[in-house]
């Protein structure tokens, strides 16, 4: 007869560490559903982050502009959409001023410019679109929700409807 300390169990795939494909398998599956998730909640993340990005970069060329004014007693020169005006150089990256996160081209729209209003345009050109929902959902964010009023205003160009961040009547 066999004393039982001396019987060995068989070993099974659980005992040798190893995973069954069909372990395997759900566990893909789980980590691609989470995968899926994670990338479709990024999205809502990713307008949002847009959007807010935009509005600090408005506000920083806004506060550039005022401080210009306070020292000079007048506005930087309009010098075009995409190009930082030389009176604010200095006060700040001329990276900030190029394409704008949700589309088109900053533009500094000083006095004597082309625009009714001093301010800061983010203008439309070949090949910088804006979405409408992201004209919209800026103007909800730093202004009243309407783009016909307020200080953020949709604005007719040669190029298509551009966004003005209102600073001053020109």
């Amino acid at each position: 007869m066999v004393h039982p300390d001396r019987i060995r169990p068989c070993k099974s795939s659980r005992q040798r560490g190893a995973f069954t494909l069909i372990e395997l398998t759900i566990v893909v599956l789980i980590l691609g559903i989470i995968a899926s998730i994670a990338v479709y909640r990024g999205g809502d993340f990713s307008q949002s982050a847009r959007i807010k990005a935009t509005a600090v970069h408005l506000q920083q060329i806004a506060q550039a502009a005022d401080r210009y004014f306070a020292e000079h007693g007048q506005w930087p020169d309009d010098k075009g959409p995409g190009v930082l005006p030389t009176a604010l150089v200095g006060m700040m990256r001329r990276s900030d001023f190029r394409k704008t996160p949700i589309g088109g081209l900053y533009d500094w729209n000083g006095s004597g410019g082309v625009m009714p209003f001093i301010g800061i345009s983010i203008a439309p050109f070949p090949g910088y679109t804006i979405s409408a929902a992201d004209q919209q959902a800026l103007d909800a964010f730093m202004d009243d929700g309407d783009l016909s009023k307020g200080s953020l205003q949709q604005v007719g160009t040669v190029y298509g409807v551009a966004l003005q961040y209102i600073q001053d009547q020109n």
